[in-house]
């Protein structure tokens, strides 16, 4: 491409913007049109391209580095009711017509509108953009929480107002030069939109800056009034024309020497995780300590964490605030926990104020999902929230069982023995609908919670050097798998194959359903401490004592209840053997971070035994 000479006719900024345009082919998009301009403005003063455009799940929205709480929205038409506009999220700011009725400040449900349309008389109202800096200098928090602006038609006085609103840092600061810079701008274009230009004379200004300014305006506007004139003003992308409309006013006020030591920090999002403290995301090419010292000048004691993205899987954190009640150790152990990446010695890491993501190999988490385990970790569920997870787990588990025994025709629901009252045959269909519907729950969990419910490779092999302990508990009676009933256990009445086929869906399918489903969805509640000493987890020790009633209500003899002394003994040995079976499963699921070391420790366990006492009893 082969710029025109700088020296033509067309001059200013709407001039350049017109030069570049014709430089490019007649069918050459607004939007190539915009990228060039903006390069070259960039290269010609160096000033920071600090406007982007995103799309999220509402759609697509523009926002500024400097203010990426701010999400600004532009749909050619909206107009929202006045009571409708009251009933907007909290942080929602209307302008210049996108919500019908009177100019108001709802601070009580963070919700503004700036206007001078409807339900006020427009000779006597301030327009959007005078509104706009009134907030700003009012002390307005836009640093609080995130921010919504809507926005129906991009003209002149809600572009300025979009701009200010962006800029609002910049402007609040105690130095007045850029207030100095741009307030007769907004002062102009506030008593032209409110009065016309016959009163212009209401700014007071002395004839030359009027003048002057007048003639900035006329020149920040000449595309949107040339769009107009050629009747394509319906047809442009109202976003896209924002964006290079801001970059023209930032050519416009600022110089290089107002961005300074400011370095390419893209804020990606920002957590409250305490009634003081944020935890910013960030995307940056400088270092941790670098976007740490640009962050505090623009949140101050706020922030609390910062999360530095280098790249998709490359992630730095950082505890700003050593005062936190919740640690960084406590956030790699989460992070450990459900990221798929970790294995070995490469794993979320670090001291006690700054780690990172596994080091060669990145993480295989996404942003949103680093994010929700931040929320997470510093501002964790209510012990109300917890204990309603465990009883709807709970009810989980016995539904399925009730299911299981229904679907192997058990008969009578009175416990204990409920999966053996029909014998072998139905033991096994039993066994088959456990497994069937212990996958198909931790299946469905994952879908909802991916990464809590183990369906990855185990760490290794280690997790076989635990099974000496799992075979001393399954001998003392723990394992999923019937030791009374000749007619369950031998081959010479039931097929050995498939009994050993029955015994390892059966021991598959109730760990799918405890050390799977059941706490999978306990960990979306309750902390798994992964780092230091060995210590037993409420999602560990519920999934155990589930496991020992399942024992009790499924796989005792009928008749223990009636026999007295010794028997009593017995069955309580039992009982503790199943919670210790459970314990043990339960760490191996954690330390190997997959359901399949418990599944594959039960099935291997319980068919040792099986194979041990079929052998005793048909010799």
């Amino acid at each position: 491409m082969k710029l025109p000479p700088e020296n033509d006719e067309h001059g200013g900024i709407g001039g350049l913007t017109e030069r570049f345009r014709t430089a490019f082919s007649p069918t050459a998009s607004s939007a190539a049109v915009t990228r060039a301009l903006e390069q070259h403005l960039a290269t010609e003063k160096h000033l920071p391209l600090r406007y982007q455009l995103k799309d999220d799940e509402k759609g697509p929205y523009l926002t500024c580095v400097e203010a990426s709480n701010i999400a600004v929205r532009i749909e050619r038409g909206l107009s929202v009711s006045a009571s409708g506009a009251h009933k907007y999220p909290k942080g929602t700011i209307f302008l210049d017509g996108a919500a019908q009725g009177e100019p108001f400040m709802d601070a009580a449900k963070g919700v503004y509108n700036l206007d001078h349309h409807e339900g006020c008389v427009r000779s006597f109202t301030l327009a959007s953009c005078e509104q706009a800096m009134i907030v700003i200098l009012k002390g307005l928090d836009l640093d609080d929480e995130s921010w919504t602006v809507w926005a129906n038609e991009p003209d002149f006085d809600t572009v300025l107002a979009i701009w200010l609103l962006l800029n609002h840092r910049r402007l609040d600061d105690d130095d007045p030069a850029l207030r100095r810079r741009i307030m007769p701008i907004v002062r102009l274009q506030g008593v032209i939109d409110a009065h016309g230009f016959e009163l212009q004379e209401l700014t007071a200004f002395p004839p030359q800056l009027q003048k002057a300014t007048l003639e900035t305006i006329n020149d920040l506007r000449s595309e949107e009034l040339a769009l107009k004139g050629q009747g394509e003003w319906a047809a442009i992308d109202l976003l896209e024309f924002t964006h290079s409309s801001l970059r023209r006013i930032d050519e416009l006020v600022y110089s290089p020497g107002d961005f300074e030591g400011m370095r390419e920090v893209e804020e990606l999002a920002r957590v409250r995780i305490s009634s003081q403290r944020l935890a910013v995301a960030c995307r940056s090419d400088a270092g941790i300590y670098e976007v740490e010292e640009q962050l505090k000048e623009v949140h101050g004691d706020r922030l609390g964490l910062l999360i530095l993205q280098k790249d998709d899987r490359t992630y730095t954190l950082r505890q700003v605030d050593p005062f936190l009640p919740t640690n960084l150790d406590q956030f790699y152990d989460r992070l450990n926990l459900l990221d798929g990446a970790v294995s070995g010695n490469r794993r979320w890491g670090g001291s006690g104020d700054i780690g990172g993501s596994p080091r060669g190999v990145g993480t295989d988490l996404g942003f949103d999902e680093i994010m929700d385990i931040c929320r997470w970790v510093f501002c964790a569920p209510t012990s109300g929230r917890r204990w309603a997870t465990v009883g709807a787990g709970l009810v989980m588990v016995a539904a399925s069982l009730a299911a299981v025994v229904f679907a192997g025709g058990g008969g009578s629901l009175s416990p204990p023995g409920l999966l053996l009252s029909n014998g072998a045959k139905d033991f096994r269909a039993s066994s088959l609908a456990l497994l069937g519907l212990g996958l198909m729950l931790v299946l469905l969990g994952r879908a909802r919670f991916p990464g809590y419910f183990g369906l990855r490779r185990p760490r290794r092999a280690g997790f076989l050097l635990v099974l000496p302990l799992v075979l001393g508990a399954a001998v003392c009676g723990a394992a999923w798998v019937p030791l009374h009933g000749p007619v369950l256990l031998g081959p010479a009445v039931v097929s050995p194959w498939w009994m050993a086929g029955t015994v390892v869906a059966g021991a598959a399918g109730i760990e799918l359903l405890l050390r799977g489903a059941l706490y999978g969805l306990l960990i979306t509640v309750y902390p798994v401490k992964l780092s230091g000493r060995l210590s037993l987890s409420m999602p560990n020790v519920v999934s155990a004592a589930a496991y020992a009633g399942a024992v009790a209500l499924c796989l005792l003899p009928a008749d223990w209840l009636s026999v007295a002394g010794s028997a009593t003994g017995v069955v309580a040995t039992w009982m503790a053997a199943s919670a210790l079976l459970g314990l043990i499963l339960g760490v191996a699921r954690e330390r190997w971070r997959s359901v399949w070391a418990p599944v594959a420790l039960h099935a291997l366990t319980a068919l040792m035994v099986w194979w041990v006492v079929a052998r005793l009893f048909n010799g």
